[in-house]
């Protein structure tokens, strides 16, 4: 466990990533000490240098790499491993690449930790492990079968997560919803349909809905995310019931109605057109239909709720983009 549960030294995996930098920036801001391990594959140069600059160390390396994850690990005290091959149109083209990335670099990685004494783990799994089961909202315990190589990849890290939790460790996975907010890319392999529509809608383009809009998310802020992954790696141990929980908001939205509130607030804000309609495509295949968390477990063993609202989160960003042109 943490050594000294004031000042923790944490390795955050991914941190130049979206979620990693906000999480490395938060913990920075709590008076952690910060390592941050990240090949800039997707993560940002810019978000490195700056977590640098802020007081973190960092690591340039792949986390598939043995001496990376050597100077990553050194003199920590929790990881919150968020490094991985997240896109599922990328699962499915190269299935053996993100098994490698997710599964096979996750396994060293804790084989890495266990010979250093290292056991609080704060891992990120994903809502893709629901797949094609029925009925909303999605429980911890009722999975279907998976639609994508990597769903099936973030299913293998919470075996994973819960073999160690048998072995004593203090390990935990959260089956993150939707993430969106500021710094999100809206270009890439790991973006989100959020900072798409939203740039390209204050852009005057209009957005491109596939599969005709009626598939449902549960979209999260960032700020929540961070604030509950920094808390599991730092706090005392609280030795939570469970070694999966789900990570939402406990609301669904309509990609249509993510479109709509976006025209309602850019209208709001003076800009009109036909590019605030939709155009359509044909579905992708690997995505979920419908997507809603139950938050019952995870408000009850560990006392968290979000606290950012979809309307307050889009208003951001879209002021973001309109005011600074980012």
């Amino acid at each position: 466990m943490p050594r000294n549960p004031e000042t923790v030294k944490t390795l955050v995996t991914g941190g130049a990533g979206f979620i990693g930098a906000r999480c490395a920036a938060l913990a920075l801001e709590s008076g952690h000490e910060v390592t941050v391990l990240d090949d800039l594959s997707t993560g940002l140069r810019s978000r490195f240098d700056a977590l640098e600059a802020a007081g973190a160390r960092v690591v340039l390396g792949d986390v598939r790499d043995a001496n990376a994850r050597a100077s990553a690990l050194e003199g920590v005290d929790a990881v919150i491993h968020l490094a991985a091959q997240g896109s599922v149109p990328r699962s499915m083209e190269d299935p053996e690449a993100t098994m490698d990335v997710n599964v096979h670099a996750t396994d060293r990685l804790l084989e890495d930790m266990e010979e250093r004494g290292l056991y609080r783990l704060v891992l990120a799994s994903s809502a893709a492990v629901y797949g094609d089961v029925d009925g909303l909202p999605h429980t911890e315990d009722l999975v279907g079968a998976r639609q994508s190589p990597y769903a099936d990849s973030k299913w293998a890290n919470e075996q994973a997560v819960l073999r160690r939790r048998q072995q004593g460790w203090e390990a935990i996975a959260l089956r993150f919803f939707n993430v969106y907010g500021p710094g999100q890319r809206s270009e890439g392999p790991n973006t989100g349909v959020i900072p798409i529509f939203v740039k390209k809608m204050c852009a005057k383009e209009a957005p491109t809905l596939f599969g005709g809009g009626s598939q449902t998310r549960d979209f999260v802020h960032v700020d929540d995310v961070a604030r509950l992954l920094v808390r599991l790696a730092s706090d005392a141990w609280s030795h939570p019931p469970r070694a999966v929980y789900n990570v939402g908001t406990g609301k669904q939205t309509s990609l249509l109605e993510l479109v709509q509130t976006l025209a309602a607030a850019l209208r709001a804000r003076g800009l009109k057109g036909d590019h605030l309609i939709p155009l359509m495509g044909p579905a992708r295949s690997g995505d979920l239909d419908h997507s809603m968390a139950d938050l019952a477990a995870i408000t009850a063993d560990l006392g968290w709720r979000p606290t950012v609202s979809l309307d307050d989160g889009l208003g951001e960003l879209i002021d973001a983009r309109l005011g600074h042109g980012v």
